[in-house]
C-alpha cells in the first residue's frame, strides 16, 4: 500500500502536487482527530459526506475528479433530460454528479446495506430527491440471492461458494427487468467482476437505441469468476458498441482497439450515436476543477 495514496501523475494535480499533498495532509489530521462525518464541498454546489477510511470518496477530496477521464466524460455528456443508471453506484460519487452537476434523472443500485445507506444520504444531501431512484439490490443474469461481502469499501464483491461464511445474502434482479419503464442515455457499471453477469442480464436494454454508451469497469477482476474482459468486448461489440478512451480536457475521444489500458474502466459508445456523442462532448459549457477549466 501506497504511503500516500494520490497519483501524482492525475491531470488535476501533475502541476499542483503541493496542493494535493496539503489536501491529503489536512484530510488525515482532521477525520482522524475527530472521527466523525464531514460534509465536503465538491464541484459546483455538489458535496458529500466523507468520514477517514471511504476511500472512494477520499479519492475526490485529494484530486478533484478521482476517475477523470470517465467522470469528466459524463459531466460533458449527460444533460437535464437524460437518465443515468449508476450500477454498483458505492457512495454516490458518479450518481451526484449526474444529478446535482448535470441535473440528470438518476437511478442507482447499491447491494450493500451499509454503503447503500451512505448514498442515500449523499443524495438525500444534495436534494437529489425524488429525481433520483435508489435500489438496495445487485444485478446479474438472473433473478437469484447471491452472497457479497460487506466490509471492503469499494472492493465489495460477490463471494464464491466457500467464502459465504464471510458474506451476507443479497437479492438479485436484472437490469432489464429494473430498466423497463425508463430510456437511460448512459450506464456505469463497476461491480468488481460481476459486469459480465450484469450485461448478460441486459441484452434488451443494449440493444435500444436510446443507450448511447457506457462506462463500465474492466481490470480482469472477472477472472475469479471464469470472466475475461475479452468476453464483455465482444458482448458489447455485438450489441454495436465500441470501446474509446477520452481526453476532457481537449474533449476528444479516441477508439481502441481493445480496452482501456490507462485506465480500470472503459467508456463504450453505440457506433451509430457516435457522432451525436461527440456533438454534446463539444456543445457542454466549462466546468471548473481546482484551477482546471474542463
Amino acid at each position: 500500500m501506497k504511503l500516500i495514496p494520490i497519483d501524482f501523475t492525475h491531470p488535476l494535480v501533475a502541476d499542483s502536487k503541493l496542493n494535493a499533498l496539503f489536501r491529503f495532509v489536512k484530510w488525515q489530521l482532521k477525520s482522524r482527530a475527530l472521527n466523525r462525518d464531514f460534509i465536503h464541498e465538491w464541484i459546483e454546489g455538489s458535496k458529500f459526506f466523507v468520514r477517514n477510511g471511504e476511500t472512494g470518496l477520499t479519492q475526490n477530496i485529494y484530486v478533484g475528479l478521482h476517475e477523470f477521464s470517465e467522470m469528466s466524460f459524463l459531466l460533458h455528456f449527460l444533460r437535464k433530460d437524460d437518465v443515468f443508471l449508476d450500477v454498483g453506484a458505492n457512495s454516490g460519487s458518479y450518481s451526484i454528479l449526474a444529478g446535482t452537476v448535470s441535473g440528470a434523472k438518476v437511478l442507482a443500485f447499491e447491494p450493500i446495506p451499509s454503503t447503500y445507506s451512505r448514498l442515500v444520504a449523499n443524495l438525500d444531501l444534495n436534494g437529489l430527491f425524488p429525481k433520483c431512484v435508489t435500489r438496495n439490490i445487485g444485478l446479474g443474469s438472473s433473478e437469484s440471492i447471491l452472497y457479497m461481502t460487506e466490509n471492503l469499501d469499494t472492493m465489495n464483491q460477490v463471494t464464491l461458494e466457500h467464502e459465504h461464511s464471510k458474506s451476507i445474502p443479497i437479492q438479485i434482479n436484472t437490469l432489464d427487468n429494473e430498466s423497463r419503464d425508463i430510456e437511460p442515455s448512459l450506464v456505469k457499471i463497476d461491480v468488481e467482476g460481476w459486469e459480465t453477469e450484469v450485461l448478460r442480464g441486459s441484452c434488451e436494454l443494449l440493444n435500444k437505441s436510446y443507450l448511447a454508451s457506457l462506462i463500465v469497469e474492466l481490470n480482469e477482476s472477472g477472472i475469479r469468476y471464469g470472466f475475461k474482459d475479452s468476453g464483455i468486448i465482444e458482448l458489447l461489440g455485438n450489441c454495436g458498441f465500441k470501446p474509446f478512451a477520452y481526453d476532457p480536457i481537449d474533449r476528444k475521444l479516441t477508439r481502441l482497439e481493445y480496452k482501456n489500458s490507462a485506465s480500470g474502466n472503459t467508456i463504450f459508445i453505440r457506433e451509430k450515436a457516435l457522432n451525436g456523442v461527440e456533438g454534446r462532448l463539444r456543445a457542454t459549457r466549462k466546468l471548473k476543477v481546482f484551477n482546471t477549466w474542463l
